[in-house]
């Protein structure tokens, strides 16, 4: 009967985009090479910056010489922090909780200098190349002071301090805890302590960081241009740093050439360029050299862990106490403490573990500000639990996949309060719905899992060393408090979607369209999408944890239902009837009035003006801001292969397995390809990259000659992958994200894998790595560095 309603009306049978493997509308104007990046944009009459940067690690500032660098030709300005009128000079930092020290990055050095790369004057010139030229010109006079860059020493009472008014560099503590944080073994108990070590690492994104800044609206507002995951943040940033009101600050960002988090930040240079545009009172710009990236874009990783786990000799965990140091840099970052809040926050992923005592603090040093990447503690946490699960399963003599087994927490346990362990902002980790078992069954199949042991012998047969690597991990994903979108039916009867989401490359501009045309019945090119304006979408959170679906996305299509109420009470106003005569379904509305008729979402608009006599039809807005008051969490097992060549210490991966679950999916495609690609950037950073400094804090990995990024033959040769798919109750269309899982799991599978490869060997794996081709050969020939899990008796009571 409906479908024959349908017909005799003029209605089309509804559209279906949930789950369907559509390509991303967007790749056709990347691969024309019509992407609009900030670099491509035009910039009519903007003169351009150069920054000056510290050459020194750590010194006093005592003198700034400007008078050669100003009679270079095209030179229109040198400015320093005396020169520019800052209402408010530090930069924001989300996730300072009650008794952090001020560690804030300033916007420009005035009196010191904390690490090499800090800006402390910056040149306006006619063009980029007459800027660097006098650049190199200006002169300043440091007072050099004593650099402190390792973090396990700058902790230490009586090392150089970086901020001498707060008498130490330990700048922020916070206590992850659930059951009792006093456990103690008992007798026949094993004890495993380790120190687990993770190197600096940078997001390397294929665009820079940039920004443009100019004057509108007859000089009453500043426009401001960057290549950043938080336009809103930003807006809020420079309004406070200028003293300007809000709504005279606009945001805009075009598509971005990655992100990957180290563009979740609010920048010296995104304050200092429009703060020079309104002394100058005309444009500028300023776009970021891969040098400067390495040097002045935030950077990752960086944390030392000790790690205590209390193992029955069944195998089941019973506690877990770590104490961890992140090496912050010289200043927080916009969410610089997150990395090492995560590691006490997830660190025991899907398993039970009913004990956890977590000391986490961050250390400033004089190295270049840290922020999170991809994962943010995400991979670190994984890494120290998978490689104790591998421990304790090789002293107990328990197969690793059944140790596995006896620790992961039962879906009829979920959801499952897990303590005092959270967020800055979302201080109490609540589990949503999930199957972990399931999913790890479902990787060690795919994985060929009870076969491995004959691949391995077939190597061995070959001369090489085989390994695999089990991981699994729980990723918070999809955070608050909330997020808006609005959205438009145009006069010509298609859709424009204002979203807060930013495209960094995960094809949020596809998903997004799809939720909304799902909602209305309507076909995606109905839909047309704009991102990253701030005068469209003033209030939001913005693109970072996983979060572009299943919150933005969310909001999209809440938004959308609300778009159908205003078209249905337009309707019921201009037929004067009670909206509840009407309803929508297969992209239109029906209306019984005077006879049942169909009228196509296309032709809403001019229908209305039919019946309200109006000569134009009218645009007709929706806005809604979506609340968010819990996260969702994301999970799945990993199971890499790795096969080491002995002789020449080279690694390659036969075979990566991934089963995951991050609820309902709207475009397998697109999950498809942040998975693979997570993956690929995971094994990256425990194979090839590392940022190395000297002892006198300079940077010695300045260029992607230094800095390794993995190539096709550091790909898996096979990928498997497998969905679950259990909606979550934490989110109104079961959405969960997906975006860093591949990373997350990748660093601990990988680390595994190479473990298990080197077994027989008296090789210690405790850490990151990066498991290059000199470290496995310098492993194959040293002692082991780690202490050798014991048994230990029970305290007395």
């Amino acid at each position: 009967m409906k479908e024959e309603a349908r017909k005799s009306t003029g209605a089309s049978p509804s559209r279906e985009y949930i789950g369907k493997r559509v390509l991303r509308a967007e790749d056709i104007e990347l691969l024309r090479g019509r992407g609009g990046f900030l670099a491509d944009l035009p910039a009519p009459h903007a003169a351009e910056i150069c920054m000056v940067r510290s050459t020194e690690a750590h010194a006093m500032v005592r003198a700034i010489r400007k008078e050669r660098a100003l009679a270079s030709p095209g030179v229109i300005a040198i400015l320093a922090a005396g020169d520019l009128d800052l209402v408010d000079d530090a930069l924001p930092c989300v996730d300072m909780i009650p008794g952090t020290l001020d560690a804030r990055h300033r916007v420009i050095a005035r009196d010191r200098v904390r690490y090499v790369g800090q800006v402390v004057a910056l040149v306006v010139a006619e063009n980029r190349y007459l800027a660097e030229d006098a650049a190199a010109l200006v002169e300043i006079e440091y007072e050099s002071l004593p650099p402190v860059t390792d973090h396990m020493a700058a902790k230490n009472p009586g090392a150089p301090l970086l901020y001498p008014e707060l008498g130490t560099n330990v700048v922020y503590q916070v206590t992850q805890c659930d059951g009792n944080a006093d456990f103690a073994a008992r007798d026949g108990d094993l004890v495993i302590r380790k120190r687990y070590e993770f190197h600096r690492q940078i997001a390397v994104p294929l665009e820079p960081r940039g920004v443009t800044a100019k004057l509108i609206d007859d000089g009453q507002r500043l426009h401001v241009e960057s290549c950043t995951q938080l336009p809103q943040v930003l807006r809020l940033a420079v309004a406070g740093a200028l003293g300007l009101a809000l709504d005279h600050v606009r945001v805009t960002v075009p598509r971005l050439g990655g992100g990957f988090g180290c563009k979740e930040m609010v920048y010296p240079e995104e304050i200092l360029v429009p703060a020079a545009t309104r002394k100058l009172q005309r444009p500028l710009r300023w776009l970021e050299d891969r040098r400067e990236h390495f040097a002045s874009a935030t950077h990752a990783r960086e944390e030392t862990v000790d790690a205590e786990a209390v193992v029955a000799p069944d195998g089941t965990f019973l506690g877990l106490r770590l104490t961890g140091w992140c090496n912050i840099g010289a200043a927080y970052g916009f969410v610089g403490n997150t990395p090492i809040t995560a590691m006490g926050a997830m660190v025991r992923g899907p398993y039970r573990v009913p004990n956890l005592d977590a000391q986490m603090f961050s250390v400033v040093t004089n190295k270049t500000p840290l922020n999170v990447l991809r994962g943010a503690g995400g991979p670190q946490a994984a890494l120290v639990m998978e490689r104790l699960l591998d421990e304790a399963a090789s002293i107990l003599a328990i197969d690793r996949a059944e140790i596995r087994r006896r620790n992961l927490i039962q879906p009829g346990e979920l959801p499952l309060d897990r303590g005092r362990t959270g967020f800055a902002g979302s201080y109490h980790t609540v589990y949503d719905e999930g199957d972990y078992p399931r999913c790890l069954e479902a990787g060690l199949r795919l994985a060929e899992y009870e076969n491995f042991e004959s691949q391995r012998k077939a190597a061995a047969a070959c001369g090489k060393l085989r390994g695999m690597g089990i991981a699994m991990y729980v990723e918070i994903t999809a955070v608050g408090p909330y997020e808006t979108a609005r959205i438009a039916l145009q006069p010509d009867g298609t859709i424009l979607l204002f979203s807060s989401i930013m495209p960094v490359g995960q094809g949020s501009e596809t998903t997004q369209r799809q939720l909304v045309a799902e909602e209305l019945g309507i076909s995606m090119e109905q839909v047309a999408i704009r991102q990253g304006d701030t005068d469209e979408v003033p209030d939001a959170v913005g693109t970072f944890a996983s979060r572009g679906a299943a919150a933005g996305g969310a909001a999209g299509r809440m938004v959308a239902r609300e778009l159908v109420k205003k078209i249905l009470c337009c309707f019921a106003a201009a037929l004067h009837c009670e909206p509840a005569s009407l309803r929508w379904e297969c992209g239109g509305v029906m209306v019984s009035m005077p006879s049942e008729e169909f009228i196509p979402l296309s032709k809403i608009p001019t229908r209305l003006a039919l019946l309200r006599e109006e000569r134009e039809p009218r645009r007709i807005d929706a806005k809604h801001r979506i609340e968010i008051p819990k996260p969702s969490y994301s999970y799945a097992t990993h199971v890499a292969v790795v096969e080491i060549d002995p002789q020449t210490g080279q690694l390659k991966i036969p075979q990566y397995t991934v089963a995951h679950d991050c609820g309902r999916i709207v475009n397998p495609l697109l999950v498809e390809g942040q998975i693979v690609g997570g993956v690929v950037q995971g094994i990256g950073a425990v194979l090839r990259e590392q940022l190395v400094y000297d002892s006198e804090g300079h940077l010695l990995t300045r260029a992607m000659m230094d800095y390794v990024l993995p190539g096709a033959s550091d790909t898996p040769a096979e990928f498997n992958l497998w969905h679950m798919e259990t909606p979550t109750g934490f989110n109104p269309f079961g959405m969960r994200g997906v975006g860093e899982g591949g990373t997350i799991g990748s660093h601990a599978a990988i680390a595994n894998a190479v473990a298990d490869a080197l077994r027989d060997y008296d090789v210690a794996v405790d850490g990151s790595g990066p498991f290059t081709p000199t470290w496995i050969m310098e492993a194959l020939s040293r002692p082991p560095r780690a202490a050798i899990p014991s048994r230990v008796p029970a305290k007395k009571k």
